[in-house]
């Protein structure tokens, strides 16, 4: 009997269909708690964070620190507001959606490196897990700190297997808006950092991609330390590059392409390439 379920699970359809009838019971599970369970004493300061934020003409204010932890967690709270209203359910329905995909990606990381049997486990103990129903149902920061670690270690990991120095930078993003949720996001880097000196993969580190990945974190998690809102000063970057791109299309894509083969060395010395109907061999760079 446990052979044939082992080897039902190992089908693809069976297996898609178990862990969305776990998911599916997991928010289940978390919606129940969260429109039930009256507001808990750490969730009145977020909320109350949250609810001083206005976008609305004349009443313009943005926070800038969050209750004990950096700031990005108003502003995800106020989002949820935004979709589902002001109430009970409004505040906490993103922290659910968080938890829910926090179990999706630690189903997707036990799945690559450990098998169909661990990733069916990790996703059933962490959607029935008490401690995790409750932070993912309540609007406080771990859930969305959760979520975005998760996300980082599944970019760290996937970039090291597959030599992607784009998933690297990915993981440096990620890991920066784990910062923005808690501070201690930044053992992930202490993490990261010893993993690639005492590992077989340590010739990573005589590599440029890692250190983008960290100027990246910095950037990101400076962005709060210096009192930045993070959303608005993103919207201003886009606008203005999207301004400058639109003004120097073929200039700038020529010095972007110039830039990522300075960075990521597609090819060296002596490599036989094609391109826009020209081929040759690599003589200089």
């Amino acid at each position: 009997m446990m052979l044939g379920l082992d080897r039902a699970l190992r089908d693809d359809s069976c297996r898609n269909i178990f862990i969305f009838f776990v998911i599916v019971v997991a928010f289940a599970l978390r919606l129940f708690m969260a429109s039930r369970v009256p507001l808990i004493h750490d969730e009145d300061q977020w909320i109350g964070l949250a609810d001083q934020c206005s976008m609305a003409q004349g009443q313009f204010k943005l926070v800038f620190h969050g209750y004990q932890h950096p700031v990005l967690p108003v502003y995800l709270i106020k989002l949820s507001t935004v979709f589902f209203g002001d109430n009970l359910l409004g505040y906490r329905i993103l922290n659910i959606c968080a938890g829910v995909l926090t179990i999706w990606m630690v189903y997707l990381m036990a799945l690559r490196w450990f098998g169909v049997q661990a990733a069916l486990l990790s996703a059933v103990f962490l959607a029935f897990n008490e401690y995790h129903i409750g932070i993912s149902a309540f609007a406080i920061e771990k859930s969305f700190y959760l979520l975005f670690a998760s996300i980082t270690l599944y970019y760290f990991y996937k970039a090291i297997d597959e030599n992607d120095p784009k998933r690297m930078v990915l993981a440096g993003v990620y890991a920066g808006l784990s910062f923005l949720c808690k501070e201690i996001a930044f053992l992930l880097l202490i993490v990261f950092f010893i993993y690639l000196l005492f590992s077989e993969r340590r010739d990573w580190l005589k590599k440029k991609t890692p250190y983008v990945a960290l100027l990246v974190f910095v950037i990101i998690a400076a962005l709060n330390q210096l009192s930045i809102q993070t959303t608005s000063f993103i919207a201003v970057l886009g606008a203005a590059g999207l301004a400058i791109g639109l003004a120097l299309q073929g200039s700038l894509s020529n010095f972007a392409a110039g830039v990522l083969m300075i960075i990521f060395k597609p090819f060296k010395v002596g490599d036989f390439i094609e391109g826009a109907g020209i081929a040759g061999v690599v003589e200089e760079i």
